[in-house]
């Protein structure tokens, strides 16, 4: 498919291949998925960085991966019950972070907008 629905496709996957880019890998963190990252870029690569030091994934380089490899990062990431707790963990850390940054976001304008009373 040219396109598929991101977050209903993480739903439904025991692990996700994606670019290593933050909308990508916030889908996945989000229903606790862990991540092969084929990055291409500095975004990614960071992004792909911090998932792999948490353990929730694996780094590769787009332009240099051998499908050997990313058969062997799959095969790595669908047997690892570590990588699959450290997304699930991630993905919660992500929700409440989230959440947290909207309901202050939300109030800061409201209190703007308020009228002000003496």
């Amino acid at each position: 498919a040219e396109f598929l629905p991101g977050q209903e496709t993480a739903a439904r996957s025991d692990i996700l291949i994606t670019n290593g880019g933050n909308m990508s890998a916030y889908q996945g963190l989000a229903e606790g998925k862990p991540l092969i990252g084929l990055a291409s870029n500095v975004d990614q690569f960071l992004n792909m960085a911090t998932v792999e030091d948490a353990g929730a994934g694996k780094l590769l380089r787009a332009s240099t991966a051998s499908a050997e490899e990313i058969k062997q990062a799959a095969h790595s990431l669908l047997n690892d019950s570590r990588a699959h707790l450290s997304a699930k963990c991630l993905g919660a850390e992500l929700a409440i972070s989230t959440l947290d940054v909207f309901v202050k976001t939300v109030d800061r304008a409201i209190t703007k907008g308020a009228p002000r009373t003496r």
